[in-house]
């Protein structure tokens, strides 16, 4: 187990939560991780705006071998974060957030992975924001069950309140990955006007282990691989 690199901080505002201006996706030095998985792209400016209104879910598509390796056989998510930025007209605010990971469905009529039902999901986490800026939110989600390494999942975060940010991308759009929900179902991002120059970055930490017996690794994560 390896310590993660630490984020360029600015201003660090904890309420309850993790919360650290950045310049990219990383994380600070008390979050023990083997690797990371989601989007690690770095920001590419400008950040999206008219489109973030809380009170919704995010979700992330993520197959962990692409990132990393777990010779145990699981993974277990320890943190979920994602980049947010505010103007000054959008400070101060005050916020809960939680996070977690979900199953990835495969539609054959569409072609894409879809998010499916929760695996794990944290406690909502309190944050404040009080300056303008670009923000790294990491929730963390404990307990949260070691499933098989080598299978599609998604990152996700629900915003429990109303208000107003800018969605930072990477700059490199592509379909299926990232999903909004803002309480009429999952919309893929791609398909959205104001998302087409790039991905949301949204990324977690997760640690090996050893699957709980009955979970068999290299099944159902081989069969959905074969339509990625």
């Amino acid at each position: 187990m390896k310590l993660s690199r630490i984020l360029l901080l600015m201003v660090l505002l904890p309420v309850m939560g993790s919360i650290i201006a950045a310049e990219q996706p990383a994380q600070d030095l008390t979050v023990k991780t083997d690797f990371q998985v989601g989007n690690l792209n770095p920001f590419v400016p400008p950040s999206v705006p008219d489109l973030f209104t809380g009170n919704e879910k995010f979700a992330y598509l993520i197959f962990p071998p692409d990132q990393g390796t777990c010779n145990e056989g699981g993974i277990q998510l320890e943190t979920v974060s994602m980049l947010l930025e505010f103007d000054p007209t959008q400070v101060p605010v005050t916020f809960a957030v939680q996070g977690g990971l979900l199953d990835a469905i495969w539609n054959p009529a569409m072609g894409r992975f879809e998010p499916g039902e929760e695996i794990c999901m944290g406690l909502p986490e309190i944050f404040e924001i009080v300056e303008p800026g670009l923000y790294t939110i990491t929730v963390p989600v404990p307990d949260c069950s070691c499933v098989p390494w080598d299978d599609y999942y998604f990152l996700t975060l629900e915003y429990l309140d109303p208000f107003e940010a800018l969605l930072p991308t990477d700059g490199l759009p592509e379909p299926g990955i990232v999903y909004n929900d803002k309480g009429t179902g999952w919309i893929d991002m791609f398909d959205l006007k104001k998302t087409a120059g790039g991905k949301i970055i949204v990324w977690g930490d997760v640690i090996c282990c050893e699957p709980a017996v009955g979970n068999t690794t290299g099944t159902w994560g081989n069969v959905k691989s074969l339509y990625r």
